[in-house]
This record gives C-alpha cells, structure tokens and sequence, in this order.
C-alpha cells in the first residue's frame, strides 16, 4: 500500500476548479491537472501516426539499445497496419487498433523502466508517449496495468513536475470510456489521485484535488452516456467509485483501492461527492445502483 506523504492539505481548502482542464493538440485530447468543461478535440486523419512516429524515433535516438530499437521498429510497423487496415478512416478509428497491439505500450514501459532519483530524458519522454496514448484513447484495458505501476511509481518522490504529467495523464483517461468504465483500471486511477492529494506540494494538491472531482464527475458522466447508448452497465463502475468514496468517509477504508487517510482527506472526499451530486443528479435518481447509495449512506 502507497504511504502519504506529510499532509499539507487542511480540512476546508479544497482549491476551486480552474475554468479549463484540456487543450486542443492534434491526435487527441491533451488534458491538463484542473477541471472545467471537457472540449474534445474533433477528429483528424493521419495526424496521431505522425506525431507517434516522431516521438518513437525520438526515444529510439536517445536510447541507443538494440532493445530499444527492435521495439520502436515493432510499434512503428504497428501503425503501419492500422493506416492500411483503415485506410481513409480518421484517427479515432487508428487508436482503436493501438488498443488492440501492446508494442507502442511496450517502447513507453520500458522508456520508463529505469527512474532514478531525477528522471532523465529518456523517462520522460516514455512519459510523454504514455500521455499521446492516454489522450487518443489508445491505451488497451488488458495492457493498463503497466502504465498504472509506472503511474504510481511516479507518484512517489520529490518530483512536483512528475506528479503534474501524472495528473495530465489520468485527466486525459477518465475522458474516455475505454479505461474509466473498466474497474481495474478506474480504481488503480482512483487510488492515485488519491494518494497525490496527501502530496506535499501545494501546488501538487491543489492540482490532485481538482483532478479528483473532475474525475470522478467524468466517469459518472461516461456511465450514463454509455447506458443510454447502449444499455450495458458502465453504471456498476461509477457506482463502485462512489461506494470506494463513500466508504472512505464512513469507515476510513476502501474495498479496492488501497489508501491510508491524511489529514483533510475526509473532507476532501465528501466536497468530492458532493460536487458528483451536483454534477449529475439524475443519475442518483435513475439507476438502482446509485439510488442505493443515495439512501443508505448520503441521505442519512
């Protein structure tokens, strides 16, 4: 379990939501740590594989390994594949293959394979991949748990600007239904930001906080769009969110994530769920699952 660090947050001082959360870049959504209104960036045709490729050779240029190269040569062939599989189709389309083929995955785990105490150019620019595939949803769900294990390890340390680019990379998951109505990978998400909010930057905090709430409004956003489109039940997702936070309030303990509470966490949590009410409070009214937690645990 991930140990908090000193607390600098203080029961009341959750920090208001900055006005904008993403930029527009081609390929994808680029998210940065705050909340605010989603813009999704539109479609585009051809421009994610460029911006991939690019920045496969660059890792490959730093990193100077056969290793290195055979992966990079292997995530670019990849591409390939998508382009002429779905020649014409734009980009959401390409990141739907990626999904499916782990080797782009594979160049930015192991880019990031070796941190030390100040993270050199190579780890951060797997870090920069993991956020081009974070943001055009082109992280598969059953390849996640490497990205999360690299996600929490830079979580930890003295590094503000690593635990920033952590921020961005969960903002840009939780934009998207691939991995925020996917349970494993929505509580390990949960369970970082999390952990962030006992962080010892101010700032770090600030950002985390914000992150938490947009977060957490996202999913349950996802989950109603998802149910009306298709009737599955992304709903038993963010209703598991909602139980982890509300349990956090009422017992100090989750039943997925695994956190140890700081101080002001409590508070934290419950302007969270608070937030998720206001946000959406139709969903608490529609859907069993919700409904329960509704009456059983906030209503009281």
């Amino acid at each position: 379990a991930p140990t908090p660090y000193t607390p600098s947050y203080t029961p009341g001082s959750v920090p208001a939501t900055p006005q904008s959360l993403v930029s527009r870049t081609p390929g994808g959504v680029t998210a940065t740590p705050g909340g605010g209104t989603v813009r999704v960036v539109p479609a585009t045709t051809g421009v994610l594989g460029r911006l991939m490729v690019k920045e496969l050779d660059e890792i490959a240029a730093t990193a100077r390994t056969g290793k290195m190269r055979e992966g990079v040569a292997a995530a670019k062939k990849v591409i390939e594949q998508a382009k002429a599989a779905l020649p014409g189709k734009d980009d959401t389309h390409i990141a739907s293959f990626l999904r499916d083929h782990p080797e782009l995955q594979r160049v930015a785990l192991l880019a990031c394979s070796r941190k030390r105490s100040k993270p050199d150019k190579l780890f951060l620019q797997g870090m920069s991949l993991i956020l081009r595939l974070a943001s055009s949803d082109s992280l598969g769900v059953d390849y996640y748990p490497g990205i999360a294990e690299v996600l929490k390890a830079c979580s930890d340390g003295q590094d503000e600007g690593l635990h920033l680019k952590v921020l961005q990379v969960l903002n840009s998951c939780v934009h998207h239904k691939t991995l925020a109505l996917s349970h494993a990978p929505c509580m390990s998400m949960l369970e970082t930001l999390l952990f962030l909010n006992g962080n010892k930057s101010p700032i770090v905090v600030s950002a985390a906080a914000a992150a938490l709430r947009h977060a957490v409004g996202s999913i349950l956003d996802l989950a109603v769009e998802r149910r009306a489109e298709a009737g599955d039940d992304g709903i038993a997702v963010a209703s598991d969110v909602m139980g982890e936070l509300v349990s956090l309030v009422e017992t100090g303990k989750c039943q997925y994530v695994s956190f140890t509470l700081f101080s002001g966490a409590v508070t934290l949590v419950i302007d969270t769920i608070g937030d998720a009410l206001k946000r959406n409070p139709d969903a608490f009214l529609r859907h069993i699952l919700l409904i329960d937690i509704l009456a059983t645990s906030l209503l009281p």
